[in-house]
């Protein structure tokens, strides 16, 4: 099933999504510990059968949203079921064979089963890269006081995957602190300290929204220099901007940002709207992505005016 879908839509079923995750973290915290970092954990899951419904197909510009959920037989130190939820961009048009494009993979999902030799149910996310042709780089976090973070790689072409315990990348550094360094980079970026640039990014940082192909001809800024001219031409460009976020999520090395921006707009680009005096607004929601060195490799998102938020907030006063 293929459907066009406005913005809106999509970024609704992202919060919608965030709220899902927050509602599973919370049910894996309830939950016991049953491993310790010591115990190998190693297996393989693969498809029980089909998606338990047609996948749900968006066009979303040069990109396809897909949303499906699957159901996997696990073996191994897991022995049982996956149920997983996915959101997947497709970096490509929908319509086309699996594997011809890049994709993302952010989920949620349920293990059932059993594990140190006793049936539980625990709650999880996954997110992944999948390069063309199918070889995914994933991760599956069932929380700090459950199994931790296991890996997940194979080629999903090939009909299963392998997860094994993923050990620590960083020693220094918690989903607390990069939360703390996102919303860092966040501020300077989109307000008055460009040097955020040089000081967090890796050096093939790359900056995607989807204003950029308006504004700049190309969906994607790659490079710490041409980012660091982004944000550089965005500060010469906006005056009096606040950035406020509404929800960070901080997920093994991903941290993800709803946020709303103010600013005065005092100078234009090519094919830019024109300057004004007024201020104005907007928001969205940001996915950043560090690398095992602590540096942030990917910052990418979706903008709308007004923001999540702020049509929640339109449609309270209309009540």
């Amino acid at each position: 099933m293929k459907r066009k879908i406005g913005l809106s839509v999509l970024l609704s079923s992202l919060i919608g999504f965030i709220l899902a995750s927050h509602a599973l973290s919370a049910l894996s915290q309830e939950e016991e510990p049953l491993q310790n970092e010591d115990v190998a954990v190693s297996g393989f899951f693969a498809p029980s059968g089909p998606p338990s419904q047609p996948p749900l197909r968006i066009d979303a510009g040069r990109s396809c949203i897909v949303d499906l959920v699957q159901d996997y037989d696990v073996s191994g130190t897991l022995s049982g079921r996956f149920r997983i939820d996915y959101r997947i961009r497709v970096a490509g048009p929908c319509g086309r064979p699996l594997g011809t494009f890049e994709e993302q993979w952010i989920a949620h999902g349920t293990f059932t089963g059993r594990t140190d030799g006793r049936d539980t149910v625990m709650a999880f996310t996954y997110v992944a890269d999948v390069a063309p042709g199918g070889d995914v780089d994933g991760t599956i976090d069932f929380g700090p006081d459950r199994l931790g973070e296991l890996s997940v790689s194979g080629n999903f072409a090939s009909g299963r995957l392998s997860y094994q315990r993923q050990p620590s990348r960083r020693t220094d550094q918690s989903s607390l602190d990069l939360a703390v360094i996102a919303r860092r980079w966040f501020r300077g970026v989109y307000g008055d300290n460009p040097a955020v640039v040089d000081q967090l990014g890796a050096d093939n940082v790359v900056v995607s929204y989807p204003i950029f192909e308006k504004l700049f001809n190309q969906p994607v800024i790659r490079g710490k220099a041409n980012v660091q001219k982004f944000a550089a031409g965005f500060s010469e460009r906006w005056d009096d901007t606040q950035v406020t976020f509404h929800d960070v999520i901080g997920q093994g090395n991903r941290v993800a940002l709803v946020w709303s921006v103010t600013g005065r707009q005092v100078a234009t680009v090519d094919g830019g709207p024109p300057a004004t005096t007024e201020m104005q607004s907007w928001g969205g929601m940001t996915l950043i992505r560090f690398n095992a060195d602590g540096k942030i490799v990917e910052e990418v998102g979706e903008e709308s005016a007004p923001g999540p938020y702020g049509r929640i907030a339109d449609s309270n006063s209309e009540q």
